[in-house]
């Protein structure tokens, strides 16, 4: 007998989310574009047209694609992005093209902050593990890790001109980073509680620093230029900071509670976000306006010595903007209707309206307009209709798989499933369940306050509502009829308008007061609706009082029984009888309460899924429990099976969807990418597509593909995962043990991506030396045969592996391999290779160096593996010569290669001072000079 096989299903796309709560949001400058955290995605809205313009996401490596965005940092210069993620690892995107060319890892834990300096070479990275890390983005490398904080890292910036780097930490410090020295030169230990952020203002003459109390802190920054003076303090403070840093004082806020970011805005505006829904605005003086102060002072209390300058003159609280929901984070945007020629900083009072775009915690993003001059604040727009407020509860898919309806908090949305787009929104109560009604066109859902809505959906128009029960209603589902449902569409419709016509399809719904209650769907004549035409109503046919609260009611495809989940653990099972209810058995076996249940198409297995975190499969013909599974790590929220098959999903608050065979009780799938507890799951009449909802607010589409799925190999990948997590785990531990006690250490970090990258090095160095070995033996018998006077061998059939990727020698292959891994993994993966394996590198090292190809890969490569084995090597009698013969031809064609570089470097200097002699605009001098050119012909058009 064959293996039984399945077809996959896999993750197809995720909709629902806004702006997730763990990322900031960055605005575009001169543009409406705004760069929102979606979970693993980065989305890219224009925000005037409240259009969803892309995605920022990597395509090609597929291990870390569901982690969840952390932090978003946008370049000085040009249109790049750089995205940290909570596992750690740090892509770079070209916002043009959103495609990925950069992907770091090294760091331990979520990233937390990321800054590039000026000319974008170099990206510095913070995190929760403590350690800031230096990547150098042009090499795709990582310089080192700068270790010396104990805590998560809230903010860093860079001092181009000095190499220097501030970093703050929960820690309560601030430190000082010398680049070149790769170590820290100051400190600042004055706060109590942890530094959240901090601001520097560009002439780097003040530093501003927030905490979790209601004071902001200010700093003196004054530069050394004097070598002698940075000698002279070093002897007497044992520092060696460039920059004196002297405490100014303190500026008390008007709220309280901590503060969550500091934006400083024109060099004049300080915006401090607090913690709940208050964003402050202060003014930085100017050292114009700080005179006419001191003189207005001086003449008031008619003193003429000096007086100084308070912390109140250079910083004063302006404005306050409250929201309606806690605030994440917010960006200042600056659109192009506010874009102008000279920006004026020397009075704020003429500037234009500041417009801040707002990340909510609660999936929305809002844009305001505050005008500090007359210190108002007046919300412009929004973005919420891609999305709920919070995690929907209910969803439902139509029969021909084309709608999804979604029930949440205060509405209802439909979306389109093809293009995963909101089609419509309906205010509602707070739905729990919900079903449609015959024909798509009607949905009923259950609400919280125990309330039965009926809503036209086409017409998004509340048709009727009924206090159905006084507790929570949990769960509603339509009687599968087959004779009315199979025509049910066409006569609901095609004789909507005929008074004559009652009909009546059976639906039932549970709730909290111990009753069951089945209505009957009618058409009712309703003036307010339509005085020609009919609408459809329900009203209450009888109840049936249960022992215990109602989870969960379903009727059997067959309409044959009704089952009921009570609170008391079991399930009651009833049996139709010419329209009357009659008690068939109880299934009883849960520890705890059954959170929801299906029935086979067949009526002929039912599944519960309960909070004791397991799943059981029970038999309709007798009532006995088929088998009991121990299916998630947490409770077990939903559970539905695919149409006509006894394949079934479920969901857990553990974050896992699961897929199952209900015949031979195995687990055939894991699908993973939610990043909260999952709370319902919806699976096409045909089971083409699964969709799951979450609380966190996301919608996931699992497609069903080709690809067929054998349980044996599919385990067979799942150990290897789990072996794999397991070395690099210990590994991982390891590497914190010798780490010691320096400032600056390597960067790299194992993973399931290394270790594969190391293997697949490992295999290419087999097969080169397989095919030297062969090589070296075909020659010996065509020599043997030429001694004999015998006609040689024919042509030796090449390995396939060189034919395939056209590589004329096995070093040339190999080459291809190094190259094909990626620039961030390859010292991680000559790390984890074997001494004997390096051995045996370092010689196609060598040919490489011979024949010049990718001198720079050849002489990272050879420079890392001495780093890395260099007493083993300088040891060794037999690589003594080859290394001698690598120092040689590395070092000559290094010098080639810088010269030709520094010849490349002089000709475009030379050729920029020429066509500057000649007066020729570069293509971006131009393109602003033809935008002015038509604003003035503009200006005097108006004129």
């Amino acid at each position: 007998m064959g293996q039984k096989a399945y077809l996959r299903y896999e993750f197809a796309d995720s909709f629902g989310v806004i702006a997730s709560s763990l990322s900031n949001i960055v605005s575009v400058p001169n543009s409406d574009i705004v760069l929102s955290p979606a979970l693993e995605y980065v989305h890219i809205y224009d925000f005037r047209n409240s259009e969803l313009k892309g995605k920022l996401y990597e395509k090609t490596y597929e291990e870390n694609k569901l982690s969840e965005v952390s932090t978003i940092c946008l370049g000085k210069k040009s249109n790049i992005v750089a995205v940290g993620y909570a596992n750690g690892d740090l892509k770079i995107f070209k916002l043009d093209s959103r495609e990925c060319f950069v992907t770091f890892s090294g760091h331990k834990g979520q990233v937390t902050t990321m800054e590039f300096d000026t000319d974008e070479i170099l990206l510095v990275s913070g995190s929760k593990d403590t350690d800031l890390i230096v990547w150098d983005v042009v090499s795709e490398t990582g310089l080192y890790r700068l270790k010396g904080h104990k805590d998560e890292i809230t903010r860093v910036f860079i001092i181009n001109s000095l190499k220097y780097v501030i970093s703050s930490s929960k820690d309560t410090t601030i430190k000082f980073w010398d680049l070149d020295l790769q170590s820290c030169v100051h400190t600042i230990a004055s706060h109590r509680s942890e530094v959240t952020s901090f601001v520097v203002n560009p002439q780097l003459s003040k530093l501003i620093t927030a905490s979790t109390d209601e004071v902001l802190k200010i700093w003196k920054i004054r530069k050394i230029e004097d070598s002698t003076d940075v000698l002279k303090r070093e002897a007497e403070t044992s520092s060696l900071c460039k920059l004196e840093i002297i405490f100014h004082g303190e500026v008390k806020r008007k709220e309280n509670g901590r503060v969550m970011s500091l934006t400083l805005h024109n060099d004049r505006v300080l915006i401090v976000q607090g913690q709940r829904k208050t964003i402050e605005f202060f003014v930085l003086a100017t050292e114009v306006e700080i005179k006419e102060k001191l003189k207005k002072r001086r003449r008031r209390i008619k003193e003429k010595g000096n007086v100084e300058a308070a912390v109140e003159d250079e910083i004063s609280h302006v404005h306050t903007l409250k929201t309606v929901s806690p605030v994440r984070s917010l960006s200042v945007c600056q659109p192009k209707k506010f874009v102008r020629k000279k920006e004026i900083d020397t009075a704020y009072d003429n500037a234009p309206p500041l417009v801040l775009i707002l990340s909510l915690t609660n999936n929305l993003l809002e844009q305001y307009e505050v005008s500090l001059k007359e210190t108002t604040s007046t919300l412009t727009g929004s973005l919420e209709a891609s999305g709920h407020r919070q995690g929907a509860r209910a969803i439902v898919v139509s029969e021909d798989g084309t709608v999804l309806a979604t029930c949440a908090k205060k509405c209802v949305k439909l979306w389109n499933i093809q293009t995963r787009s909101c089609i419509r929104t309906i205010p509602s109560a707070h739905g729990l369940c919900a079903f449609l009604a015959p024909g798509g066109k009607h949905l009923v859902i259950g609400t919280k306050c125990g309330k039965l809505q009926l809503f036209d959906a086409s017409a998004s128009l509340l048709l009727e509502e009924k206090q159905a029960h006084k507790g929570p209603l949990w769960s509603l589902a339509l009687r599968p009829d087959g004779k009315r449902f199979a025509s049910g569409p066409c006569l609901l419709w095609a004789f909507y308008g005929r008074a004559t016509l009652r009909l009546l399809l059976f639906a039932k719904l549970g709730g909290a007061d111990h009753e069951v209650k089945l209505w009957d769907f009618s058409l009712i004549q309703d003036d307010s609706y339509s005085k020609s035409a009919l609408r459809l109503g329900c009203e209450l046919e009888s109840t049936l009082l249960m022992s215990d609260d109602v989870l969960c009611v379903k009727y059997s495809p067959d309409a044959r029984f009704l089952a009921v989940a009570l609170l008391d653990c079991t399930i009651k099972v009833f049996i139709f009888f010419q329209d009357t209810l009659k008690f068939f058995t109880s299934l009883y076996g849960h520890k705890l309460p059954v959170t929801k249940f299906d029935i086979s198409a067949d009526s002929t297995l039912l599944v519960s899924a309960s909070a004791d975190k397991n799943i059981k499969l029970w038999g309709l013909d007798f009532g006995d429990c088929h088998k009991s599974i121990f299916a998630h790590a947490d409770t077990v929220t939903d559970v539905t099976f695919v149409h006509n098959t006894h394949y079934f999903f479920t969901t857990s608050k553990d974050k896992l969807v699961k897929y199952w065979d209900g015949d031979t009780f195995d687990h055939i799938l894991t699908l993973s990418g939610h990043q909260s507890e999952v709370w319902c799951v919806s699976a096409s009449k045909y089971g083409h597509f699964v969709v799951t909802s979450s609380s966190d607010r996301s919608f996931r589409l699992w497609e069903r593909t080709p690809d067929i799925v054998y349980l044996d190999i599919q385990r067979e990948l799942d150990r290897e995962k789990h072996m794999d997590a397991a070395i690099v785990e210990d590994q991982l531990a390891l590497e914190e043990t010798n780490e010691g006690v320096y400032e600056a250490v390597g960067v790299g970090k194992p993973s399931r991506t290394t270790m594969h990258a190391s293997e697949r090095i490992i295999d290419a160095i087999e097969v080169c030396d397989k095919e030297v070995e062969a090589e070296r033996e075909f020659a010996e018998l065509c020599r043997a045969a030429m001694k004999k006077g015998e006609i040689p061998p024919a042509k030796r059939l090449r390995d396939p592996l060189l034919s395939m990727h056209k590589c004329k020698t096995p070093a040339e292959y190999l080459l291809h391999v190094v190259k094909s891994v990626r620039a961030s993994d390859l010292d991680e993966a000559l790390l984890v290779m074997p001494f004997a394996f390096t051995l045996r590198f370092l010689h196609y090292i060598e040919e490489w160096a011979e024949a010049g190809k990718d001198v720079e890969l050849t002489a990272r490569c050879l420079f890392y593996l001495l780093k890395l084995h260099h007493n083993r090597l300088v040891s060794s009698q037999v690589m003594a010569g080859a290394l001698d013969n690598l120092r040689l031809k590395l070092r000559s064609q290094l010098e080639q290669l810088k010269d030709t570089i520094g010849c490349n470097q002089a000709g475009l200097a030379f050729l920029k001072n020429l066509l500057i002699e000649r007066d020729i605009k570069f293509f971006d001098s131009a393109e602003l000079q033809f935008k002015e050119k038509y604003k003035r012909k503009k200006r005097k058009l108006l004129l």
